[in-house]
């Protein structure tokens, strides 16, 4: 398996979880919803974590040093920059929304917020599955990706754990 290929995978998870969560943000809002809503973003939060983990260590670097000035792709340094600002972006507003999710509802700002949560997560997933993928494919090729993931899988034992998701 390619490293891509499990990020893909990973993203067709993390899109499902944001879509149940999505459901729980729904008037009225009940207490079990929120608690609910209080695990399934522990558990948001963990596959993120582990996400940019494959990415940050094992993938970003690897793609950003097979990236030169004459290649035929069409990501850059700043491409590279940009995902990893999304990283930063993602993480800021889900911080906000498990800081603000201490009550027994949820305000119109939390649903806002969550919304654009939504939105930042599924445009850093399409830049990556629409541009550096196949970016990394031509860069990297077929082999050295899919060696990139046996690495990664051989240090899974320093990655971040995982909540069980309870939605």
């Amino acid at each position: 398996m390619k490293i891509t290929d499990h990020l893909l995978e990973d993203h067709k998870i993390l899109l499902k979880m944001i879509g149940d969560l999505g459901v729980l943000t729904e008037p009225p809002s009940e207490k079990s919803k929120i608690d609910r809503l209080r695990e399934g973003l522990g558990a948001v939060r963990d596959r993120l974590t582990l996400h940019s983990w494959y990415e940050d260590i094992f993938y970003y670097p690897l793609v950003r040093n097979a990236i030169k000035k004459d290649s035929k792709v069409r990501i850059d340094h700043a491409f590279m920059d940009t995902l990893n600002n999304d990283h930063t972006e993602i993480n800021e507003v889900l911080d906000w929304l498990e800081a603000e999710l201490k009550g027994n509802s949820l305000t119109a700002e939390w649903r806002d917020t969550f919304l654009k949560f939504s939105r930042a997560l599924e445009s850093h997933i399409l830049k990556e599955e629409a541009e550096a993928f196949p970016a990394s494919m031509t860069l990297l090729g077929e082999d050295r990706l899919t060696e990139l993931f046996s690495e990664a899988q051989s240090h899974l034992h320093e990655a971040p754990p995982l909540r069980p998701w309870p939605v």
